[in-house]
């Protein structure tokens, strides 16, 4: 794994330390509700991580790796942000254990989509 650090690889690595930083920081410090910004952020860092490496690799497998690393951040966010924006305007009274496996399995089948391509390739050609 040849790691070839260019602007953009630069840019979204220092960023995305800097929000996993502020994620730990606000997980400690604030409340409940903050905890679940915290949790969004995380996944974000991981996100911009996962993209930041995969720019700068050379070879098309490293970059396939990097991209399902990615794929991480990029399922949870959607999930992990609507929990919170129902938490912060106070309505999470609808949110029961069903609600929330409904709402994280449709994560779980993107991550599983896209991990396991290579048997199907649905998702990349």
């Amino acid at each position: 794994m040849e790691l070839v650090l260019n602007s953009y690889s630069i840019t979204l690595l220092g960023f995305s330390l800097i929000a996993f930083f502020l994620s730990v920081f606000v997980y400690h410090r604030l409340g409940s509700v903050a905890k679940w910004f915290s949790a969004c952020m995380a996944v974000i860092s991981i996100w911009a991580a996962g993209y930041g490496v995969s720019l700068g690799q050379s070879s098309l497998s490293d970059m396939i790796f990097w991209s399902n690393v990615e794929y991480f951040g990029i399922a949870l966010v959607p999930t992990i942000w609507f929990v919170f924006v129902l938490k912060f305007t106070g309505k999470d009274y609808k949110l029961k254990r069903p609600t929330y496996a409904a709402l994280f399995g449709f994560a779980v089948l993107t991550l599983t989509m896209v991990w396991t391509n290579p048997l199907h390739h649905l998702h990349y050609a």
